[in-house]
């Protein structure tokens, strides 16, 4: 089944179908990431936020990313599907606290605001 779901993803992209047609206006996508310190010119890299991209008719494209111990969140919208990106990351924020705290974790997440 895997095999026959990736020749089918393959196609699709191919024939640029979701550029066409897009039944989805969410992404959601976790992404394991180093579990090991990374450098960049010899500077300790501390955090690790990703980017992605959005298609046409998407409105909304959450990723996570693991890195060092700690989940870093994306969050990249249309501005005119999803206005209030920022709400929605206090929102976030404000679940992961209480995430943390429902299973004693009592430190505070490392989110960026802006």
């Amino acid at each position: 089944m895997p095999a026959l779901a990736n020749q089918a993803w393959r196609l699709a992209a191919k024939l640029r179908l979701m550029e066409r047609v897009n039944p989805w206006n969410l992404f959601i996508s976790n992404v394991p990431g180093p579990n090991v310190p990374l450098y960049y010119a010899g500077a300790k890299v501390l955090a690790y936020y990703p980017v992605s991209a959005l298609v046409d008719g998407q409105g909304l494209n959450i990723t996570v990313m693991s890195y060092c111990g700690n989940l870093y969140f994306g969050l990249v919208a249309d501005r005119e599907l999803v206005p209030d990106l920022d709400v929605m990351a206090g929102f976030l924020r404000e679940e992961l606290q209480e995430l943390n705290a429902a299973v004693g974790i009592h430190r505070g997440p490392v989110l960026a605001a802006g």
